[in-house]
């Protein structure tokens, strides 16, 4: 990992399998934030707020001070129909 002179907060969008590891690195936890959508984290290393993509009302929850954004998206489905059917639902 690179160490900045500065660190910036973050905002997570998916505390999932990546979104857990790249929370673990961050040198500025305190001011960053992460989102969960289905199973809150069981020890979150910073703030966390449930999100979910299709409740305009998630969005007014998440905090609005300047963060590098970060959006980490489910791991592919085994099935090549499924997924393209994940990926068109998620981008309406």
């Amino acid at each position: 990992m690179i160490n900045p002179t500065s660190a910036s907060p973050v905002g997570i969008l998916g505390l999932g399998f990546l979104g857990k590891i790249l929370s673990a690195e961050l040198t500025a936890a305190a001011e960053s934030w992460g989102t969960w959508h289905v199973i809150p984290p069981p020890e979150p290393v910073l703030p966390v707020f449930h999100f979910d993509w299709a409740d305009e009302n998630s969005w007014a929850k998440l905090p609005k001070t300047p963060a590098t954004l970060v959006l980490t998206i489910p791991p592919l489905q085994k099935n090549p129909e499924a997924e393209t059917e994940r990926l068109h639902l998620w981008g309406k």
